[in-house]
């Protein structure tokens, strides 16, 4: 059995955005952090093959120590799995139509980061804008909603962004590329056939 001290859980506190402790049935004890924009991608480029991949790649590339039977044991990945879902939150995000833009609020909870908020004013997306996303999107995840998301700044909003998500906290950019592509004008419409 590993031992990790209270001065590393602290010092892994410090370095990272929060840190998870998992806890076996023979007390194995195992701790991951909350990933960086980096391992999120990697995660979901490994989700694309399955939900085992994801995972196994989000234990392999947040894991900051612990017993390796957390990772290696079979029956506590199907429970690491099980679970995941419900331990991975991401802060809430709102957004209004105002005029010509959007105002786009993101809520973290008290959990995490004190439940800091960020405001943010973008532009609707324009036909325009999304060709040129699109053409210059690589194939990679979130790629086109990242080059959405440069086009769609007003000025403030994008010194706010680069202050308050220089680092591309998935905490809080990951519901902000999820409503992206919803800051259009919204419009009815239907096709039938004749």
């Amino acid at each position: 059995m590993s031992k990790i001290t209270a001065k590393q859980i602290a010092d892994w506190k410090k370095e990272h955005f929060a840190i998870y402790i998992i806890t076996g049935e023979n007390d194995e004890v195992g701790y991951v952090s909350f990933p960086t924009w980096l391992n999120w991608k990697l995660a979901i480029t490994a989700l694309n093959k399955s939900e085992n991949d994801f995972v196994e790649s989000y234990l392999n590339n947040n894991w900051l120590g612990g017993d390796e039977a957390i990772k290696t044991n079979y029956g506590y990945f199907k429970k690491i799995k099980a679970q995941i879902d419900e331990v991975l939150e991401f802060a809430n995000i709102s957004y209004e139509r105002s005029g010509n833009f959007y105002d786009v609020i993101i809520k973290g909870s008290k959990e995490y980061d004190e439940g800091k908020v960020i405001n943010l004013q973008l532009k609707s997306i324009s036909r325009e804008i999304e060709n040129i996303a699109e053409r210059n999107a690589e194939k990679k995840p979130f790629s086109k909603n990242e080059n959405v998301l440069k086009l769609l700044f007003l000025n403030e909003s994008k010194t706010v962004f680069k202050e308050q998500l220089k680092d591309k906290n998935p905490y809080y950019y990951v519901p902000l590329l999820s409503v992206v592509e919803e800051l259009h004008e919204k419009k009815i419409l239907s096709i039938k056939k004749l």
